[in-house]
């Protein structure tokens, strides 16, 4: 007697199923990686953040770049001349008060109030958005930052990623932190000044914040 299988399949279906699902599966990889190549192309080209500045001891990092020393108490970086300034903050604690204040002119980073931990002290970081870049060239842009009340520490934070560089603020002493320097140098609030004087703040208490500043 003849064996017979039930699963036995003719050249002809064979044929007619790969000639079907190899055509479905080449397109499904096609629109696969168009849209990993877009939303990569589109990460890469609308929005540069060669600035992030973390809270828990504030510190502004740069992308790939060296910030330029000005003076003791202030640096500079230069940023892409093409684009708008945008400054983004995030509290990771809290995504609801994420915000992206509009045509920022100057940023401030200050960190707790020395007396007490639920206010913000008038100690830290501030960012000014400029229209030239750092050798004062017209037609670029760069952010130079200065400390308030204190300095940059000499060592920087050991380099990770992508990171080129970093500044840590370092509070003065005579600013009532001697005795619990990390609560003065963690982000309290963050203090955004539009190009038309507005003036938006942002707490941050517990310091697990951050703050993006770039180009789009």
């Amino acid at each position: 007697m003849a064996e017979t299988n039930v699963n036995y399949v003719t050249k002809n279906e064979f044929r007619l199923v790969a000639l079907v699902l190899v055509p479905l599966i080449v397109v499904a990889l096609i629109v696969l990686v168009q849209h990993v190549l877009s939303a990569l192309f589109i990460r890469g080209t609308t929005k540069s953040t060669p600035i992030v500045l973390r809270g828990g001891a504030m510190t502004a990092f740069a992308e790939r770049s060296k910030w330029a020393q000005v003076s003791t108490t202030t640096y500079c970086l230069d940023i892409k001349t093409s684009g708008n300034y945008y400054v983004d903050f995030d509290d990771q604690a809290d995504p609801n008060s994420s915000a992206s204040p509009p045509n920022a002119a100057a940023v401030e980073i200050h960190g707790h109030d020395p007396t007490d931990p639920n206010k913000a002290s008038k100690f830290g970081f501030k960012l000014v958005l400029q229209t030239v870049d750092c050798k004062g060239t017209s037609g670029h842009k760069s952010v130079q930052i200065s400390s308030i009340g204190g300095a940059f520490y000499k060592a920087a934070l050991p380099l990770h990623g992508t990171h080129g560089d970093n500044l840590r603020f370092l509070v003065d002493s005579s600013a009532g932190c001697a005795s619990d320097e990390d609560l003065c140098e963690r982000m309290a609030e963050v203090v955004v000044t539009a190009s038309d004087g507005t003036v938006s703040t942002y707490p941050c208490l517990d310091g697990d914040c951050s703050v993006h500043i770039g180009t789009q």
